[in-house]
């Protein structure tokens, strides 16, 4: 199964730096949405690649709420929160 973190810390030192889902290059095609505590949407993949490191948001340090849709013929959908931490 998948492991979806909920901080990331966005300052550079490669520890934890991007929004990494363990596994999911098992799920090609998976699609990932995530929107602000305002619910504006901020960013938004068809094929996520963990990559997402905040930029679309400044990396403005606070919580943020996820969706995936994960591409495995079932349907399954997980959502949640990630905190971003920029300053260590």
């Amino acid at each position: 199964s998948i492991v979806i973190p909920n901080v990331i810390t966005p300052n550079g030192d490669n520890k934890n730096d991007v929004f990494k889902i363990l596994r999911l290059e098992s799920y090609p095609g998976s699609r990932l949405l995530i929107y602000n505590r305002w619910g504006k949407k901020i960013y938004e993949s068809k094929d996520y690649k963990n990559n997402w490191d905040g930029s679309k948001t400044d990396k403005s340090d606070g919580v943020y709420y996820w969706i995936l849709y994960l591409e495995d013929k079932k349907g399954t959908t997980f959502n949640g929160t990630v905190t971003i931490i920029s300053k260590t």
